[in-house]
């Protein structure tokens, strides 16, 4: 049985459920007593883009900035121990083909339309598809 706690003081607790990629609201949490403090403004429960941010994710292939997880924030993290900056780019497959040149691991990202990249390596390859005229979001 799922029970919602009412804080004696802020009742519900609520705060702004907000999207981690651009930082929109989404919705709402309730996060019930807050060991006895008052619930943030806002806060961010999940990495699951919002609508927006999954039009743009879906436009092409994502490349997501990652970082050895030190959970701060407590945010989950991947089975590898990475946990997202919250940068990333939207890439044309045409770039992508150019960015990679390890064939294994590009049709890899081409099949999943994604990429985890860490900071040396994202800002390079940043860098070369501004160089390159490349279409990044």
């Amino acid at each position: 049985m799922n029970r919602i706690f009412l804080h004696p003081e802020h009742g519900v607790n609520p705060a702004l459920d907000c999207c981690f990629w651009c930082g929109e609201a989404t919705g709402v949490a309730l996060l019930g007593r807050n060991n006895g403090d008052k619930a943030p403004h806002k806060v961010i429960s999940s990495y699951e883009p919002c609508d927006a941010c999954q039009a743009k994710f879906d436009s092409g292939v994502v490349l997501v900035e990652v970082t050895p997880h030190t959970n701060k924030t407590g945010l989950p993290w991947d089975k590898h121990g990475n946990v997202p900056t919250g940068r990333y780019m939207v890439v044309t497959p045409e770039s992508m083909a150019r960015m990679i040149t390890d064939e294994t691991l590009r049709a890899r990202v081409l099949e999943h339309r994604k990429g985890m990249v860490p900071p040396e390596l994202f800002e390079r390859m940043l860098k070369d598809a501004i160089w390159s005229g490349a279409q990044i979001e």
